[in-house]
């Protein structure tokens, strides 16, 4: 598909992971409000997801990394007390179900983007 090998998020240093995108929810919604919704993630990284659509590929790279960031959303849910998972398994379905409709006009297809490209 590209001249470009893919790029994994392993490829990153540890400082790039952290500052890569923007974090869970768009720039305009406020912190607190951000850590309420998306606080309770432990593995499922929305900067990973974010780094996924920036690489680029084709449909089936976007549907990998949204059904990898549901799984990891998942995993999470099973870290929370018994009371709060059902809501967060809601969540978790709901964010899911937004990123795969809402989440084409954000991904990068085309030809897999080299690591410089990806951080620029």
């Amino acid at each position: 598909m590209s001249t470009h090998t893919k790029i994994t998020w392993s490829d990153l240093t540890s400082k790039q992971q952290l500052e890569f995108g923007n974090g869970c929810g768009p720039d305009w919604l406020p912190e607190w409000l951000t850590n309420l919704l998306f606080g309770w993630f432990f593995e499922a990284s929305c900067r990973h997801h974010d780094f996924n659509y920036q690489r680029g590929g084709d449909d089936k790279d976007r549907l990998s990394a949204d059904r990898g960031f549901f799984k990891a959303m998942l995993r999470d849910v099973k870290r929370l007390h018994w009371s709060l998972q059902l809501p967060a398994a809601v969540e978790a379905l709901s964010f899911y179900g937004l990123v795969r409709l809402f989440g084409r006009f954000q991904f990068e297809d085309g030809p897999y983007k080299s690591l410089e490209q990806i951080l620029k």
